[in-house]
């Protein structure tokens, strides 16, 4: 429908002007609460038990948990945790892992358990750490680990550097005058950057590609420089800079004809720690006058020259100074915005292919309403 759609708006003539085009993502938010950890964790617990077919070897596995329908659907909600304090949570999250150990260990010879169990083992491997006989939850988790059972494709993210949005992204490429030509869903673990190429596929299907492409710096990777160049699009997009948003990346450092040696913006040289890789020892950086706009690294600062980096720097030099994108951002603002109104701020869905569905509609919608604003 969002292509043939397309195909009639073309026909009209109010696709004329696509060669330039913007790409980004706006994050759709999930239906489903996020729950705290040792609530989902209680809730595979609950799914685990009603697996079973067995009413005796139910109550048997509540029962060796010492929990009854009633407890396990009390802790199964997010609220009662949130009344207590650290060490309460603390021991509350290793209650909870050694009750799911316990179940697994029970059950997982139940072939109509199989499923639920594997959730609950993924979500134990995930959140937890053993230390000793201590049970801790992990402060760094997989970007793309479960976090609701209710909607399990739904995942936490950042859209900035304040927000964290659990859910999805929904990415788009957008012509000037305000028609998405490709639209393509993800959850919001998701790198922006993986999200060009399949746009710019779904571009040439309906004969809409893009000789120019704008983005924030979410795309803003060396390497799309390299796919876009392969594609025969140009691609204006502020070079992503790390860790220091202000600071110095590789092509900030001069590396010698021979490949052998690389210098830094302060004037240190080293030698090869490998291929194409360098490594500034601690003592030089430590008292490197430009050290805040090179590292955040309390030991060595380590550089690596892409295996291209002739290549990308050329490119690099030829963008340098073009990239403006502060029209872009109003135009594809706009859309979002718009989007947001007809229903895109919240998937009504708990699940990515459906989730997919609800914003491929929206996107037709929005270029069905474009249509007939243009044409009166």
């Amino acid at each position: 429908i969002f292509q043939k759609l397309l195909e009639q708006i073309k026909q009209k003539g109010l696709l004329d002007d696509y060669k330039t085009q913007i790409i980004d993502s706006m994050p759709v938010l999930a239906k489903a609460a996020l729950p705290s950890t040792t609530s989902l964790i209680y809730s595979s617990i609950k799914n685990c038990i009603k697996s079973i077919n067995d009413e005796e070897k139910k109550k048997e596995a509540l029962n060796s948990l010492e929990l009854n329908d009633k407890k396990l659907e009390h802790y199964s909600k997010a609220r009662p945790l949130f009344k207590l304090n650290d060490e309460e949570r603390k021991q509350a999250f290793g209650k909870a892992v050694k009750r799911a150990i316990n179940l697994i260990e029970q059950i997982k010879n139940l072939e109509e358990a199989k499923e639920e169990v594997s959730f609950l083992k993924q979500i134990i491997q995930d959140n937890a750490v053993f230390e000793d006989e201590l049970v801790k939850e992990r402060e760094q988790k997989p970007p793309k680990s479960i976090k609701s059972l209710v909607d399990k494709d739904a995942k936490l993210g950042h859209k900035n550097k304040d927000d964290i949005i659990f859910g999805y992204k929904h990415n788009v490429s957008v012509t000037e005058n305000g028609f998405i030509t490709a639209t393509s869903t993800t959850t919001m673990a998701d790198k922006d950057d993986e999200q060009f190429a399949p746009i710019v596929e779904k571009q040439i299907e309906v004969g809409l590609k893009a000789e120019k492409m704008k983005g924030d710096s979410a795309y803003g990777n060396p390497y799309n420089l390299i796919e876009t160049d392969a594609m025969g699009i140009e691609l204006e997009a502020p070079l992503r800079k790390g860790k220091c948003e202000d600071g110095f990346n590789w092509h900030d450092f001069t590396l010698s004809n021979d490949g052998n040696c690389l210098t830094c913006p302060n004037g240190i040289t080293v030698g090869s720690s490998g291929k194409n890789k360098f490594i500034f020892p601690v003592r030089a950086c430590n008292k490197c006058p430009l050290k805040e706009k090179c590292t955040s690294s309390r030991t060595n600062r380590t550089v690596v020259i892409p295996e291209e980096h002739e290549f990308l720097r050329k490119l690099m030099e030829k963008q340098r100074n073009k990239v403006k994108i502060g029209k872009s951002r109003l135009w594809i603002e706009n859309i979002f915005a718009f989007l947001e109104k007809l229903g895109d701020k919240v998937t009504p869905y708990f699940s990515l292919p459906a989730t997919t569905i609800h914003n491929v509609l929206v996107a037709t919608l929005s270029n069905l309403i474009k249509c007939v604003r243009l044409k009166g």
